[in-house]
């Protein structure tokens, strides 16, 4: 049993380790990775299942008396290395999104990209004429409208025009140019808001 839970507890460890660090890395290529929903997720449940059967396993047989108390010492070792690696500082999706147009876009473009949508502006409801309007302005603007390989949805309004992808499944995520110097959407906490330049902000949407 005891190997059973080292190699549950390993697991389990890398497998969140390793999601948190996709994470940014998703941020930086402004996309999300079903990798990680398809593989790690389903893996890391697993081996948590198998982790607490065998720990409840180990108490009831403690209180038996079938074993010492000693024998808990290794899945309290694996909880402790668990929350610790939790505790790590890491750079987040949001840190790759910011670093992605920090690293990638000029603000004085994006501002010109702003004002640009503003005069031929196409509702991203329109789903057939946003697409085409958004390819056409791609050959104006290739590195602004380009961060992901699928093209990106922009949803202008009176004090902002929103760069964006994702969808009600994955929730959304972009950039913003503001009139307002300050986080574009009042309805998310401010930790999933990040100023990039003056007026340029990124975000991930709640929905």
């Amino acid at each position: 049993m005891n190997k059973i839970i080292t190699l549950t507890g390993a697991v389990i460890v890398i497998c969140t380790l390793w999601m948190r660090i996709g994470s940014y890395y998703d941020g930086l290529a402004f996309a999300k990775s079903w990798m990680y929903a398809m593989t790690l997720v389903p893996i890391t449940l697993l081996s948590m299942l198998v982790f607490l059967t065998c720990s409840v396993a180990i108490v009831i047989s403690i209180l038996r008396k079938r074993r010492s108390v000693s024998s808990l010492s290794l899945p309290l070792v694996v909880a402790i290395l668990f929350i610790g690696s939790q505790c790590i500082p890491m750079p987040t999706f949001l840190d790759g999104l910011h670093d992605a147009v920090k690293s990638k876009l000029q603000r004085d473009r994006l501002l010109e990209l702003a004002r640009t949508t503003r005069q031929f502006n196409v509702e991203w409801t329109y789903h057939e004429e946003h697409r085409k309007w958004i390819s056409t302005l791609r050959e104006t603007f290739p590195l602004e409208l380009s961060l992901n390989n699928i093209p990106p949805r922009i949803e202008v309004s009176n004090d902002q025009v929103a760069v964006f992808y994702g969808s009600g499944l994955t929730k959304h995520w972009g950039y913003a140019i503001v009139e307002q110097d300050e986080c574009p959407l009042k309805h998310i906490p401010e930790n999933l808001c990040r100023k990039v330049f003056d007026n340029v902000w990124v975000y991930q949407d709640i929905w």
